[in-house]
């Protein structure tokens, strides 16, 4: 019988973007962004975007004060440190990025830097998903790169 080589996986020593947004669907996804870096030798990178609330009605403009924007900038960054220190991924091929702005925005201009974008789904429908929309739903329209989607709380193969 012929001896084959073995093919290299598709996604081996690839980049892998995981962003992360706390939530189920987040881990279930973040779960095989782990997996997968780690069984291909590739890089995972944690992003979490911090959104400053900003409110305008008419003349009046309200930003969220720099305090307490600090403090929250400070639990996003040991929380997603907490969360690097779980993962099987080897800890020099993990990196954490923690942008200030629009989740979609950030998301989709990275997504020419990664090779592939692992992100949960919340799974809304109707109203909640026409008024919210879904930053999952718009990354795979304009990502740069391949995205696979998780289902909240799908077990992996």
């Amino acid at each position: 019988m012929p001896q084959t080589t073995p093919k290299p996986h598709l996604l081996e020593g690839r980049k892998i973007l995981a962003p992360i947004d706390f939530s189920e669907s987040g881990q279930a996804a973040l779960a095989e962004a782990d997996a997968l870096a780690k069984a291909t030798g590739g890089t995972l990178t944690l992003l979490h975007v911090q959104q400053v609330t900003e409110l305008h009605v008419m003349d009046f403009a309200y930003q969220e004060p720099p305090e307490r924007t600090a403090r929250v900038r400070q639990a996003i960054e040991s929380s997603v440190a907490a969360l690097a220190e779980t993962l099987q991924t080897p800890r020099d091929r993990v990196f954490i990025e923690l942008p200030v702005g629009d989740a979609l925005r950030e998301i989709v201009e990275r997504s020419s830097h990664h090779d592939l974008i692992i992100m949960g789904t919340h799974g809304r429908t109707g109203v909640s998903h026409f008024m919210l929309g879904s930053v999952t739903e718009r990354v795979v329209r304009a990502a740069r790169c391949s995205v696979l989607v998780v289902k909240r709380g799908e077990p992996s193969a």
